[in-house]
């Protein structure tokens, strides 16, 4: 009897653990360091032409990292924690493995670094802290300026607090609803008497941050979808025509001042920001190969986009007068340039010398060139084009201005006009 149940039992099939070897992947581990960023060492997770990057949060100089073997040169205990990141990642990769799970490399590295996604995927302030996470490794990667990275770092406190306040910490995602965004936008300006455009700015941001939540797939509906800003109009400074040649035929005798005054009225003609001013060289100069004009061609940091900028005979004749500039000579750059807070001190000055009752600041300068180009008949697209938006309403809401001028010129083309006599 004892060997009838034996055989039975030997007849029994024995279960096989197998996994599906070409969803689940092979995934390669390397480390590397970014050219322009030269101080943060980042980790590479490679799956079925996929790629992850993560920051490993360790810091050197260039010459401190061999490219090669992927380790440190002298600092034996960073090169143990990334040895340890590689045994971690391959632990994690025969998990997946075994659960014959096809490989998705973030939950991948979540699961090496000890996180549970199902525990923190809902959760509104881990939320928050992966967003902007994502956001600082941008910036460390040259795809965001120092100037929108600390603006974006102010909003994501901002969006915390509320956040905190309204939800808890341990408040989930699905817990906002669409009427919160016009709550955070009363709490802005009550909590802070922030204006209404920079409250919409952030509601704008906290936005943004549930779009992705759904691309993580931790929401399916972005709860703000429906939410649209709407900025109150404001009555902007900028220089007419006549102001602008007041500016520069007045007497000045001050070599500084009249520095100033020089790159201020450059602006004027360029519409080119500050930051992009400080930076524009030589190299940024092109002719075009049918007509030979020549035209400053410029990578925005702030927006990502290229502003090609016809170079007027006025805007040439300032760029020749700093030939023999020693910051030209020595960085090819075309106007050398102070700190943005003394430039716009120095030109709350020049206004009062030459007696232009406006504020002047860098910003005046670009909205002039807009007005003054949209005014002789630019369309609005070379307009935006030359600026570097990203779209034409911006350029339409921030740097439109209808003069009566432009009006009378554009009606006059079509019909005569009653005149006074």
């Amino acid at each position: 009897m004892i060997v009838a149940k034996l055989a039975k039992i030997q007849k029994i099939p024995i279960p096989q653990l197998t996994y599906d070897s070409k969803a689940a992947g092979r995934v390669s581990v390397l480390f590397w360091q970014h050219t322009s960023k030269s101080t943060v060492i980042y980790c590479r997770l490679t799956c079925n032409g996929k790629r992850y990057d993560r920051s490993t949060g360790l810091k050197c100089s260039k010459g401190e990292f061999d490219t090669q073997t992927q380790r440190f040169t002298n600092n034996h205990a960073f090169n143990t924690i990334l040895n340890d990141i590689v045994a971690r990642v391959h632990s994690a990769q025969a998990d997946f493995r075994l659960a014959g799970r096809s490989i998705k490399l973030e939950e991948l590295w979540m699961l090496a670094n000890g996180i549970s996604p199902k525990k923190q995927q809902s959760n509104l302030l881990h939320c928050i802290d992966r967003f902007h996470k994502q956001r600082t490794e941008e910036y460390e990667l040259g795809r965001t300026s120092l100037a929108t990275f600390k603006k974006m770092a102010t909003w994501n406190k901002l969006i915390n607090l509320f956040s905190a306040e309204s939800y808890g910490k341990d408040g989930e995602i699905q817990n906002v609803k669409p009427a919160d965004a016009h709550r955070f936008l009363l709490w802005l300006q009550k909590r802070f008497n922030h204006s209404n455009n920079y409250a919409c700015m952030v509601v704008e941001h906290f936005k943004r941050m549930l779009n992705f939540a759904v691309e993580n797939e931790w929401i399916v509906r972005n709860p703000f979808m429906n939410y649209r800003r709407k900025f109150d109009k404001l009555q902007t400074e900028r220089l007419t025509e006549a102001e602008v040649d007041k500016l520069r035929t007045a007497a000045i005798f001050a070599p500084a001042v009249d520095h100033i005054r020089t790159a201020f009225i450059f602006q004027c003609y360029t519409g080119l920001p500050y930051a992009e001013l400080v930076r524009v060289s030589e190299s940024n100069i092109i002719a075009d190969e049918k007509t030979g004009a020549e035209y400053l061609k410029i990578d925005r940091s702030k927006t990502g986009t290229e502003s090609i900028i016809p170079l007027t005979m006025e805007a040439r004749k300032i760029i020749n007068s700093f030939a023999d500039h020693p910051v030209r000579k020595e960085k090819g750059l075309l106007i050398p340039m102070i700190s943005n807070q003394k430039y716009n001190v120095h030109l709350k000055q020049l206004a009062g010398l030459v007696g232009l009752n406006k504020t002047l600041t860098s910003h005046v300068a670009r909205r002039t060139a807009a007005t003054l180009f949209l005014t002789k008949g630019a369309p609005l697209e070379s307009v935006s084009a030359m600026l570097g938006h990203t779209n034409t309403k911006t350029t339409q809401r921030h740097y439109s201005v209808t003069r009566p001028e432009r009006v009378i010129r554009d009606i006059q083309a079509i019909t005569p006009l009653s005149m006074a006599q």
